[in-house]
């Protein structure tokens, strides 16, 4: 009897211990301060379990929306049910010069179109071949003239530029690039983040590969927790020349790399995850249990477009305003990681995708149109 009292002092230590190794692992010193790393709660299954991310901790805040008026007039319009210029547009970029290029998936090609709307030239087209595609998914330009379109069931994207087609092969099939520089593309891939960071720098020019900073903690995201996870959905945008953005869809994770491939800032949108998503559910099949990966519905993203321009993030948000025509934009400052306003877009209606730049709006509709308009904030 006069040991048990020393025993159980022996298992406090222990646990004690255990506990605050357990902690440390998730902390770490910089110039003598304490930093925690970023942590989310996951379900798998019927269990659930912290992630550890390898950026710092965000804190959370509470953010009331700052409402501005915003101003837009119709300038001129691009196809639609009565022509046959597009057929399915999906995204858009401008360049320096406002040429307008178009992500057209039933035309298997993008579209350049000059700043009044005139059709000037397309890139790539159906098939299997150099500068062919049999699922353009994605697309980005470097300068005028300079596109990479991106096809996940090809595992491939092509470059095209003066004339000239460079392509480049995967095996992970990424759903999302952005042009970092003139010869380096960033690509974003959901298949195996464990093994591989999600990015990848590629030289397409001369074949390199440079794996980025994985934003994912190998040890927590062992186990069953690897694989595909669909929550890390999101965009990837060239951020000037300090490098690139990634905004998650789901977890409304906000992450800034710079040149290097190194995570250099993050934050987080304003809106919480609604209904997380953040979900693998097991399945018996054939006498075992698999895991079977669940892609979040629509009403769980955060937003349904986004776009990077100079300084600024545009979030289309997906959580307020859910069943009217108008639209919300989020509006976030890059450079100082944070929230900045928003503004009310009335009677839009039916919506593809939304790009924004300084002072132009382009709207993609599900009836094949691109609307383009000029505004201003007040």
């Amino acid at each position: 009897m006069k040991r048990r009292p020393l025993f159980l002092i022996l298992v406090a230590i222990f646990l004690i211990t255990c506990f605050a190794q357990c902690v440390e692992k998730n902390r770490k010193e910089i110039n003598g301060i304490t930093v925690k790393k970023e942590q989310l709660k996951v379900k798998f299954g019927n269990k659930s379990k912290e992630l550890v991310f390898e950026f710092n901790e965000i804190p959370p805040e509470s953010v009331k929306r700052k409402w501005k008026k915003i101003e837009y007039r119709k300038e001129f319009q691009i196809g639609g049910i009565e022509k046959s210029i597009l057929l399915y547009p999906s995204k858009l970029r401008v360049d320096k010069n406002n040429n307008i290029y178009i992500l057209d998936n039933k035309d298997y090609s993008v579209k350049k179109f000059d700043k009044y709307g005139n059709f000037q030239k397309k890139f790539g087209k159906k098939g299997k071949g150099p500068g062919e595609f049999e699922t353009p998914f994605d697309f980005d330009i470097y300068g005028e003239d300079k596109v990479a379109i991106l096809s996940p069931n090809d595992n491939k994207f092509g470059v095209f530029y003066k004339n000239k087609i460079y392509e480049h092969k995967f095996k992970l099939m990424p759903i999302k690039l952005a042009f970092i520089d003139t010869y380096n593309i960033i690509a974003f891939q959901i298949m195996d983040p464990i093994t591989f960071s999600p990015f990848q720098m590629i030289n397409y020019k001369t074949g390199k590969v440079i794996e980025c900073k994985n934003f994912l903690n190998k040890n927590t995201f062992s186990g069953e927790s690897t694989g595909m996870l669909p929550f890390l959905l999101g965009d990837v945008f060239r951020y000037d020349k300090r490098g690139f953005v990634y905004i998650s869809a789901i977890m409304g994770y906000v992450l800034i790399y710079n040149n290097k491939c190194e995570i250099s800032g993050q934050f987080k949108l304003i809106d919480n995850i609604k209904d997380s998503g953040l979900v693998q559910r097991k399945q018996k099949l054939a006498g075992m249990d698999f895991p079977i990966v669940r892609f979040p519905r629509l009403r769980e993203y955060l937003f349904l477009s986004s776009n990077v321009f100079g300084d600024k993030l545009f979030i289309n948000n997906n959580q307020v305003k859910k069943d009217s025509n108008d639209i919300v934009i989020d509006i976030y400052s890059l450079s100082e990681l944070r929230y900045l306003y928003s503004v009310l877009l009335k009677n839009i209606g039916n919506i593809v995708n939304i790009y924004f730049t300084d002072n132009k709006l382009y709207i993609i509709k599900k009836d094949t149109s691109v609307l383009i308009y000029e505004y201003k904030v007040i």
